[in-house]
C-alpha cells in the first residue's frame, strides 16, 4: 500500500504514465501493448513522469523536506529541559 501511495505522487494517469493493478495481469498487459503501439505517446509520458521524478524526489528536495521533518520535530519538543 505504501508503494501505492509513493506511486500515485509520481503517476497522473495517462499524462505520466497508467496505474495497473498488480493482482490484473491482464490490464497490465493492455497498458504495455497500448504503450507498444504508441510510440510517441509513450516517450512523452516517460519524459514527464521523468520531469515529475526529478521535480517531486529530487536530492536537494528531499534534504529540505527532511531538515523540515526535523525542525518541527524540534519545534514540538521545544519545552524539554534535560535539567528537569
Amino acid at each position: 500500500m505504501r508503494d501505492q501511495v509513493l506511486l500515485t505522487k509520481i503517476v497522473i494517469e495517462n499524462k505520466a504514465g497508467f496505474w495497473a493493478e498488480p493482482e490484473n495481469p491482464e490490464f497490465f498487459a493492455e497498458k504495455i501493448i497500448w504503450l507498444l503501439f504508441h510510440p510517441e505517446e509513450a516517450r512523452a509520458m516517460g519524459r514527464r513522469g521523468k520531469e515529475r521524478v526529478y521535480t517531486f524526489f529530487s536530492a536537494s528536495r528531499m534534504a529540505k523536506e527532511m531538515v523540515c521533518v526535523y525542525e518541527a520535530t524540534l519545534g514540538l519538543c521545544g519545552n524539554f529541559s534535560p535539567s528537569r
